[in-house]
């Protein structure tokens, strides 16, 4: 019995010692990560349970091998209830809107399959940092400003035609209904190709959708002023370009969904948004001028050399990013799942993004449309003697829509706010905002004082995109491409009918010299903001809906 005795205090002691110096060379190991970088004391390494990118990863890079028997003691040092975990020499850090978990917590579900002995990468999250020191920002960044570029280029297009075609209309006598025809042509292809380019892009990946769109648009554009002279041919060619730039915006958010992580997609959406904005206003100030100086043949030919020069830049850029995936690797069949139509347009939370969709896009054609007829004829002045300050308003709206991405991600990483209630937050305020802002407008008396309201009401709708425009990503990153092409085809129809309804309520008020019809095609507005406001509050999530 004594010698009994003696051999388990001797296998516990032995078992002790070698806990104790498997745990003392984990440590080890993370502090030879100390002379790879100039700033030892902040690390990510990825969670199992989460997709993570590893684009900010350059060679050579610092990594440590753990079995799947020592992972468990490798992550108790750590958190796990953000996309990445730091590690702070060993200690236990919290990042910036982390929560602190507790040492020793169970894993998160991860993947299926079994944890697989690899390399976990650790690299610094301010960027590519390896052994030979700092190696530029992380390439997420570069996909969120070619994201921008392409956002800006397309709107520079759509403006740009418009200020070509018209006075090579005034001289060919067209009518205003052909004139019509032929600018409306664009948003019939508009409207067909929004959802069949988020399903390409889910499929076959955005930088092949968004290449092909970028070629057809661009391309196409190329050849237009062959076509200036004869409407059919022309009105054909507007509806492939609409076609065309029908697959940008889905594959852009499919590209955001894939590259950026769940703490910066509200600033990385507004922010590629945005150049919508800054594109049409740069487009205002500048393109008539060049109409001026060197026609519109020039002015399309060069619209249509900046989209080709995107193009290359695109290319540029990777298929998609690498990600942390200790799991076993998923089969072909799991990734080429089916996509859940009924379940996507059956979605409250997907309807309720397609209704804020529609009420935005409503309220912008419905101003960007009848804006001129506005101020002629209820203020007595041609928009275009306004100066530069026609172009205030949607610069404002550029800064504000990115100021919505920033109060968004503000909320959920600093304040701890549920995404869901960030989202609803900044949707709110802005859409009322713009409710106040839009029934005021009609009271203006002169060309100031609309240019303020007006001012007001863009930048209000440009905050809300940093809520409904980033919640499909919330809901459906798989399938963030597709949801968007759903709203986005709502906001398209939006404009043809906004356009068309304003037209409606100022002739039955008597013309557009009666104030009358100006407040009613307002407070329509107001009241579809309101009900928007309404709608998201009520159905709007946070979570993934789709696995």
């Amino acid at each position: 019995q004594h010698r009994r005795r003696r051999c388990r205090r001797r296998r516990r002691r032995h078992h002790h010692h070698h806990h104790h110096q498997q745990h003392h060379q984990q440590h080890h190991q993370l502090h030879q990560l100390q002379p790879a970088v100039d700033k030892p004391d902040d690390y990510f390494i990825a969670n199992p349970s989460l997709v993570f990118s590893t684009e900010d990863v350059r060679p050579p890079l610092p990594h440590i091998d753990v079995a799947p028997e020592d992972f468990q003691l490798f992550m108790s040092l750590s958190l796990h209830e953000v996309p990445a975990t730091l590690i702070f020499q060993g200690k236990r850090s919290t990042p910036r809107g982390g929560r602190r978990a507790a040492r020793g917590a169970p894993l998160p579900a991860g993947p299926p399959g079994p944890l697989s002995q690899g390399r976990i990468a650790c690299t610094p999250w301010w960027g590519g940092m390896g052994a030979k020191g700092y190696q530029g920002p992380p390439q997420r960044y570069a996909v969120v400003a070619a994201c921008f570029l392409a956002t800006f280029s397309v709107y520079c297009e759509r403006v740009g035609f418009s200020i070509a075609y018209t006075p090579v209309a005034e001289q060919s006598g067209a009518s205003e209904a052909l004139k019509g025809a032929v600018l409306s042509a664009f948003y019939y292809g508009y409207a067909t190709s929004q959802i069949p380019g988020g399903w390409a892009a889910s499929i076959y990946g955005s930088k092949a959708v968004m290449a092909a769109g970028f070629l057809g648009w661009a391309g196409t554009t190329l050849l237009i002023p062959v076509f200036l002279a004869n409407p059919t041919v022309l009105s054909v060619a507007r509806t492939a370009v609409g076609c065309a730039q029908g697959l940008v915006i889905p594959s852009v958010h499919t590209a955001l969904a894939a590259w950026v992580p769940p703490q910066e997609k509200s600033r990385a959406v507004s922010l590629s948004t945005s150049g919508m904005y800054l594109g049409s206003a740069l487009a205002m100030l500048t393109l008539p001028t060049v109409v001026a100086k060197y026609g519109s043949d020039h002015l399309l030919q060069g619209v249509g050399a900046v989209g080709l020069c995107w193009l290359m830049l695109w290319m540029r850029i990777p298929e998609k990013p690498k990600e942390y995936d200790l799991s076993a690797p998923t089969s072909p069949a799991k990734r080429r799942a089916p996509v859940p139509w009924k379940a996507l347009v059956t979605c409250r939370a997907v309807w309720a993004i397609s209704v804020n969709n529609f009420t935005f896009h409503y309220v912008l054609y419905m101003l960007m449309n009848w804006l001129p007829t506005f101020y002629k004829s209820l203020l007595g002045v041609q928009l275009s003697r306004v100066g530069l300050t026609k172009a205030l308003p949607y610069l404002c709206m550029f800064c504000f829509s990115n100021l919505g991405g920033i109060a968004g991600d503000y909320l959920v990483n600093q304040k701890n706010v549920q995404i869901r209630h960030a989202r609803v937050l900044v949707n709110t305020v802005g859409f009322i905002a713009t409710a106040v802002a839009v029934v005021c407008m009609p009271y203006a008396r002169t060309p100031g004082e609309a240019t303020f309201y007006l001012t007001a009401t863009l930048s209000s709708l440009g905050l809300a995109r940093g809520g409904f425009s980033v919640n499909h990503m919330d809901v459906a990153p798989k399938y963030a491409g597709i949801v968007m092409g759903m709203s986005n085809t709502c906001g398209t129809i939006a404009g043809i009918i906004g356009v068309t309804c304003t037209g409606v309520l100022l002739e039955r008020a008597g013309g557009a010299t009666e104030l009358s019809g100006w407040v009613a095609a307002t407070q329509l507005c107001a009241v579809l903001l309101l009900s928007g406001v309404a709608i998201f509050w009520a159905y709007a999530q946070g979570h993934p809906l789709f696995k």
